[in-house]
Parts: structure tokens; C-alpha cells; sequence
């Protein structure tokens, strides 16, 4: 299980890339994960009020904006998710696949985003609860 935050920019960005998400290689288990990622991180329709969308079709995808900046703070609108290890992985290699269509605009999101995907995890402390030795 990986614990992720995605920022308001990121989760714009994302919404376009995992609509356009194709099976490739990994067929039907990797759209099921890829959707599950999609779940977490789109936009809920409590917070749909507050934006402004308009799908600009292939290959430009969503464009999402805050319809009154002054009421609400991109901050705001960051979400945690816990996403499973099965789903960073299709997740992390569907980020791989799109990387040759990236603007240098792009890696403001992106690199923050992969480093927590491929971040290595915290191993368990083991700890000894025997007797001590003398």
C-alpha cells in the first residue's frame, strides 16, 4: 500500500492522462488498476461546483480550472490517497509510456508525483523481545 498526495495540478493533469489510458501489454488488469487510481484522484461532484470543465477531445483531453479562484484555494483541493502496490505499479508504468509526449511545463507535476510512486518504503524495525544477554 502506497500513500500518495496529489495536488490540485496534478489531479487536472492526471484526469486527462488516465481517460486516455489504453490496455496495451497489460490488458484488462491494468485498465482495473489504472481505473481504481482514476477513482482516487478524480474530481468528486462535491467539488464539481466549484469548477470550470471542458473536454477539448484528442489529444489536448480535459481542461479543468477553478471557476472562481478568488473563492477557493487550489490547496484546497489536493487529496491523500492510499493506492495498492499492484496499482502503483501499472500506474507508475502507464507514467513511463506517456513520458515521451511531455512539455518541460509537464515536471512541475510529474516529478513530485513519480518520486512518490518509486519512493522505497519504510522497512519494519526489528526488535528483539527476548532476554537480554549478559
Amino acid at each position: 500500500m502506497r500513500t500518495i498526495t496529489v495536488p490540485f495540478i496534478t489531479r487536472i493533469k492526471l484526469t486527462g492522462l488516465l481517460q486516455m489510458a489504453r490496455a496495451g501489454d497489460g490488458g484488462i488488469v491494468k485498465l482495473a488498476a489504472l481505473q481504481h487510481v482514476y477513482e482516487a484522484i478524480r474530481f468528486t461532484e462535491d467539488e464539481k461546483p466549484v469548477l470550470t470543465m471542458t473536454d477539448l477531445g484528442p489529444p489536448q483531453g480535459m481542461e479543468i480550472r477553478i471557476t472562481d479562484p478568488a473563492s477557493v484555494a487550489p490547496e484546497s483541493l489536493a487529496v491523500t490517497v492510499s493506492l495498492e502496490d499492484e496499482w502503483v505499479s501499472w500506474f507508475s508504468k502507464t507514467l513511463d509510456e506517456w513520458l515521451p509526449n511531455a512539455t518541460v511545463v509537464d515536471l512541475a507535476w510529474f516529478e513530485p508525483l513519480k518520486s512518490q510512486l518509486t519512493a522505497k518504503k519504510a522497512e519494519p524495525k526489528m526488535e528483539f523481545k527476548g532476554r537480554k544477554q549478559k
